[in-house]
């Protein structure tokens, strides 16, 4: 399996081999490739701009995007695609993948993929979220949500989850109880240092969140995660990073599929860990409660999901798994900090998800009959 490591090693005659193995260029070859960065922060990505002979057909791609990961980052995303290379191409709210390859040894791996950059961008820029204006278009919300129930319910309580490793594994933090023991350690050791650095930022309330969710975890496996997780059950595949900046979105609202890029960190989970990167991770609460924002885009989430055949998750379900994965994901601002993270990153998302935490009663959790 041939790894791309490094731009410089897509030549014409490379990506006519790629091309044609995935039956797209079946007559002529690439004549020349312009290659134009990309930005991207997690990644080597680079737009490759294509041209070919005469004899090619005339819907050969133009523009193609090439993924580059080291250090086994793309191992997920290399295995995620490998999974939809036997699916018809727009199965799925996914831009299609010409060619991907991971190698185990080294850690390198590629992605080469549809460029869409010309009839789709993403609805929010990731400065955008950062800065608590990251509210896209009430039409494009909707297709949001309408690709996400896509994916999710196309995973929906597949038979491979919870038995295979890859992208059907159980997310780390809970695949078992004692992954789920060492979760609980990791968070407490990472508050203690989050908050001997920068504890005196945080409101005595903001506090009291922290210290008694830390102190309550536990009681959520019998809880919640055990019943759901052991015998595996109303899950599905996860994006595993599902900002708002992660879905491009047609520039003409009105026309095209919204799409979900860089599964990097997919794994098996419950639906809405996407969810709660989704909505409440970068809204302030009046983000959340204008219009009823939040509410009405669960409701909507929910009614695609149904609209797909998942018959068996009902609404009060996603609103406690939405609790839930809240409430677990309250510490990761604290990780970003202990990671190095800047306050300008860590702080608005500390402060948006624990508003969320207090407005959803996430502490109820802890109390309730499971």
């Amino acid at each position: 399996m041939l790894v791309i490591k490094n731009v410089e090693e897509v030549t014409p005659e490379l990506l006519t081999s790629l091309l044609q193995r995935a039956g797209i260029l079946a007559h002529g070859k690439v004549e020349h490739i312009g290659l134009r960065a990309n930005d991207a922060f997690n990644s080597v990505v680079t737009h490759l701009e294509v041209s070919y002979s005469p004899d090619a057909a005339p819907d050969a791609p133009a523009a193609l995007l090439l993924k580059l990961n080291q250090n086994h980052d793309g191992e997920l995303e290399f295995l995620f695609y490998q999974s939809q290379r036997t699916a018809p191409p727009n199965a799925l709210p996914i831009v299609q993948c010409v060619d991907t390859a991971y190698d185990p040894l080294t850690g390198h791996s590629h992605c080469l993929l549809r460029d869409l950059s010309s009839t789709h961008q993403p609805p929010v820029t990731r400065y955008q979220l950062q800065m608590l204006q990251g509210v896209p278009s009430e039409r494009h919300l909707e297709q949001i949500m309408h690709a996400l129930a896509a994916i999710h319910a196309h995973w929906w309580q597949h038979p491979e989850i919870g038995t295979a490793d890859g992208i059907f594994a159980i997310r780390p933090w809970y695949r078992d109880y004692d992954c789920y023991q060492r979760h609980i350690a990791r968070r407490q050791a990472e508050w203690a240092s989050f908050s001997a650095q920068v504890g005196d930022q945080l409101s005595t309330d903001r506090h009291a969140i922290y210290t008694n969710a830390l102190a309550a975890l536990p009681q959520l496996w019998e809880r919640y995660l055990a019943p759901r997780l052991l015998t595996p059950r109303q899950l599905t595949i996860t994006h595993g990073d599902c900002y708002l900046s992660q879905f491009l979105c047609p520039k003409n609202v009105e026309t095209g599929t919204t799409y979900l890029v860089d599964f990097d960190s997919a794994s098996a989970n419950f639906a809405t860990y996407d969810l709660a990167y989704l909505l409440p991770t970068f809204w302030t609460r009046s983000q959340r409660y204008e219009q009823d924002r939040e509410q009405r885009l669960l409701g909507r989430y929910h009614q695609a999901l149904c609209a797909h055949d998942v018959t068996d998750y009902p609404w009060e379900t996603l609103l406690a798994d939405y609790q839930l994965m809240v409430t677990l994901m309250i510490f990761v601002p604290v990780w970003d900090q202990t990671a190095g993270s800047p306050a300008d990153y860590w702080l608005p998302k500390l402060q948006c998800l624990t508003d969320a935490y207090e407005d959803l009663k996430c502490a109820s959790l802890f109390t309730r009959n499971s």
